[in-house]
């Protein structure tokens, strides 16, 4: 059920790779920012921002609303949250460790309530980081509300060390294992990355074609016609054989089923010519839509459904070759209904992919080729032309005959110019009627493809009604990431706190599909995890595959290496346009992925604040924590890791004299 169009994957040396994704953007409103927001709404959007994995950008409109005097306990818990998420003490900047010491020495809870509880919850473990020793379980970690625990266990896993802090690491992880897969995680994810589905419209054919010359010729003729058979029945009327004159009123019978019913059978096999011309004639050279635009997305999905969609028994060959002319008329349909809109091509691939199995089944049914049955005439048009053409043959012909024996001159140019007005009117009659059926015919279709479309619609869009929120689907990576933190524990036998630090990556894997709402990150079908486990021992490197639905991982590689063998880590831009993080040994060996979601061709939502979505996308990936890290370590090398303990202790002394031992504002 995804839609995604898997194009240029190609991995490139030394385990870099670029990959190209489908995208979809949605216009939600959880990110939405305007320049009068209020504090509370800013505030609002940073708690939206941590929700969904983008601690730094959390923090920056949580700070916003701060500075603006939106204040409180939960705004100092999110606050704390946004700062220390993923991170531990040594992992915070300098400005960073000073303004966490500057908010708790002026934080003042104005009443004691969850969320004042959960602040406090976070100075005990703050403290729980002042030396080695093993601390007695807090109680009130238990008192917490769920929502205060749940978020301290998605946050602040770092910041657990000792008996009880292991105790509540384990709690976390075997938290994730039980919502891994919750809310039918399988079942829904893939509706995320399906774009909001555009409502179908009806295509309006071609008006009638007919020009003011063809009703001025019509009137004339016919008001010539009529002249020149009044003037024939008269002549009739004024012979020596007056029961002829009883041949008028069948023979004008017979002409006017002729002008009727003949006319409308000539129309019908008109239409059946031009629907055989559609399906079987051959194609016009069709100019090639502009690269990127919205018909090149349109016959992307034309191609890939009529490849897919082969109906049972039929070679794939035969099938599109016999469908070109069909296919060629949907598909200018759906581009000329909504290329002027402000509709983009990935909302109709619903649509395409519709109207496509209507086409199999019809060749299934062999109704694709009933057109004759479905545009002929009917029989009871058929049995009224002859009827009509008999009576006005043999009776006008009496009537003819008639009125050259009374008058041979006058009769023979009456019917010189009743028939010159016919050779005149005809053609031009017929063209009018035919192009009126037309019309006619193709509102009825356009009718019934709308009916049936929309029925479609209601189904397409019931089918979505359940798809994952932003959170559900932070919630879910987040789980997968505790469980490979923890998987990735118990093979290299480490404690939680035995790591001086932690780094993720999240990075599309190749050939993923992506999609994000307004001014959020992109989310990805598959990802490529990258992980760094930094001991006193060195870096343990891990990364793997994650196919995000299932929340299977594979392909996983492992890496070890010493601090002193970093020799650079930074974040460029590459030949793809992707910003890529890259990493170099000493060894020669280097390991580069995109980091930042971009890509050549993207698209930007009108409603996205420029700048944003790559730097959330960069928060979201894990990017500003690693690279602290690593640089760092590529740094100072052996001595990184010293140094970093000298510089806990004295982050440490200086939040304890904020803070005191143990004890609250």
């Amino acid at each position: 059920m995804l839609d995604d169009v898997r194009e240029g994957n190609n991995i490139a040396a030394d385990s870099a790779f670029v990959a190209m994704q489908v995208q979809t953007i949605r216009g939600d409103v959880i990110f939405q920012t305007a320049p009068d927001d209020s504090p509370a709404r800013r505030y609002q959007i940073g708690v939206n921002y941590l929700d969904t994995g983008a601690p730094e950008t959390a923090r920056q409109y949580i700070d916003l609303a701060m500075a603006r005097g939106h204040s409180g306990s939960d705004v100092m818990f999110h606050w704390l949250l946004a700062l220390l998420s993923g991170k531990t003490l040594l992992q915070l900047t300098d400005p960073d460790h000073r303004r966490l010491r500057e908010r708790l020495k002026q934080y003042r809870p104005a009443r004691h309530d969850a969320w004042a509880d959960g602040v406090t919850t976070i100075r005990s473990l703050l403290i729980a980081q002042n030396d080695d020793q093993d601390h007695p379980p807090d109680p009130r970690f238990d008192r917490l509300g769920k929502v205060q625990q749940d978020k301290i266990f998605q946050h602040l896993e770092l910041l657990l060390k000792g008996p009880e802090e292991r105790n509540l690491w384990n709690r976390a992880v075997q938290q994730a294992t039980e919502n891994q897969l919750k809310d039918a995680r399988v079942q829904r994810v893939w509706k995320y990355f399906q774009p909001v589905p555009a409502r179908p419209r009806r295509y309006y054919p071609e008006p009638v074609r007919a020009d003011d010359l063809t009703s001025v010729v019509l009137v004339v003729c016919g008001l010539v016609f009529a002249v020149a058979v009044l003037c024939l029945a008269i002549l009739v009327l004024h012979g020596t054989a007056g029961w002829h004159a009883v041949a008028v009123l069948p023979a004008l019978f017979g002409g006017y089923r002729l002008l009727v019913d003949g006319v409308h059978w000539l129309a019908a096999k008109d239409a059946v010519r031009a629907r055989e011309k559609v399906l079987f004639g051959e194609l016009p050279e069709m100019t090639a839509p502009p690269k990127g635009g919205f018909a090149e997305g349109i016959d992307r999905y034309f191609d890939r459904y009529f490849g897919t969609y082969v109906p049972r028994d039929t070679e794939r060959t035969s099938w599109q070759q016999q469908t070109a002319g069909i296919r060629r008329l949907i598909r200018n349909e759906i581009v000329e209904i909504f290329r002027e809109s402000d509709v983009k091509h990935p909302q109709l691939a619903w649509l395409v992919r519709r109207r496509v199995s209507v086409v199999r089944t019809q060749w299934e049914t062999g109704a694709l080729w009933q057109y004759r049955r479905e545009l002929g005439a009917s029989t009871e048009t058929k049995r009224n032309t002859a009827l009509g053409l008999t009576a006005f043959t043999i009776f006008g012909l009496l009537l003819v005959m008639e009125a050259f024996r009374a008058q041979p001159l006058q009769a023979l140019l009456m019917t010189v110019v009743a028939v010159g007005a016919v050779r005149v009117g005809a053609p031009r009659w017929i063209g009018l009627v035919s192009e009126k059926d037309r019309f006619k015919r193709e509102s009825r279709e356009a009718e019934a493809v709308l009916a049936h479309s929309m029925e479609a619609y209601e189904r397409w869009t019931q089918k979505l009604a359940d798809r994952p929120s932003e959170t559900e689907m932070a919630t879910w990576l987040d789980c997968d990431r505790k469980i490979l933190m923890q998987k990735l524990l118990d093979h290299y036998h480490v404690a939680p706190d035995d790591l001086i630090a932690q780094a993720f990556i999240e990075a599309p894997a190749p050939g993923s599909s992506r999609a994000r709402v307004v001014n959020g990150p992109w989310r990805y079908t598959r990802y490529r995890l990258l992980v760094f486990l930094i001991t006193h021992e060195g870096v343990r490197q891990v990364s793997t595959e994650l196919e995000f639905a299932e929340a299977v991982f594979s392909k996983e590689k492992r890496t070890n290496y010493s601090f002193g063998t970093v020799s650079s880590v930074y974040v460029a831009e590459g030949d793809s346009g992707h910003e890529m993080f890259e990493l170099r040994l000493l060894d020669g060996q280097k390991f580069d992925i995109p980091v930042d979601g971009a890509g050549v061709g993207d698209e930007v939502d009108p409603e996205d604040t420029p700048g944003v979505v790559s730097k959330v996308t960069f928060d979201a990936a894990g990017l500003n924590n690693t690279l602290h890290v690593l640089e760092g370590i590529a740094a100072e090398g052996k001595e990184w890791v010293n140094l970093e303990k000298s510089r806990g202790k004295e982050r440490m002394a200086e939040l304890l004299a904020v803070m005191g031992e143990g004890g609250e504002n």
